[in-house]
């Protein structure tokens, strides 16, 4: 088994937990639609995610599985989150909602007016948003070239 205290499981724990609550739950749903396959069982038993998620990266396991669980993490982080840390990738974002709010205005039957007044207060946030999620990926930047990188993971899994 594994010294937890510098592995890079422990390293992506610290990282969430140093997370606001709302921005673990994010992550953590994301997170766990992803890499599991019982996540609907998850989402429709009130579960808490971001406790699944944690102790799932907190299970005791063999070196082998940390870093297996670490590699996963940051390419799935990487793929659902990344564009998250600039401004140009919340052009997509911003874009689909004033598609809703647009689409909601001239069609009051359709599913687009049902999300509209939640798609109006999501676009009116998205200046917050944009820049608490510009911190998160300087964040996740220093996580990953610490802890993450495949050199930092070698590394870590030579001293076990």
């Amino acid at each position: 088994m594994t010294d937890d205290a510098a592995s890079p499981t422990a390293a992506i724990v610290a990282w969430l937990r140093g997370q606001d609550a709302e921005i673990q739950a994010e992550i953590a749903d994301l997170m766990l639609m992803v890499m599991r396959d019982d996540f609907i069982d998850l989402a429709t038993n009130d579960v808490d995610t971001v406790v699944t998620l944690i102790d799932s990266l907190e299970a005791d396991a063999p070196t082998y599985r940390v870093v297996g669980k670490a590699v996963i993490f940051r390419s799935v982080f990487d793929f659902l989150f990344a564009k998250r840390f600039t401004d140009a990738g919340w052009v997509d974002s911003e874009e689909m909602l004033r598609s809703a709010i647009k689409e909601g205005s001239s069609d009051h039957d359709s599913d687009a007016a049902k999300i509209a007044p939640s798609a109006f207060r999501m676009l009116r946030g998205l200046p917050g948003r944009r820049e608490s999620w510009k911190a998160i990926g300087e964040s996740y930047s220093a996580l990953v070239q610490e802890y993450l990188t495949d050199e930092a993971i070698g590394t870590w899994q030579l001293q076990q």
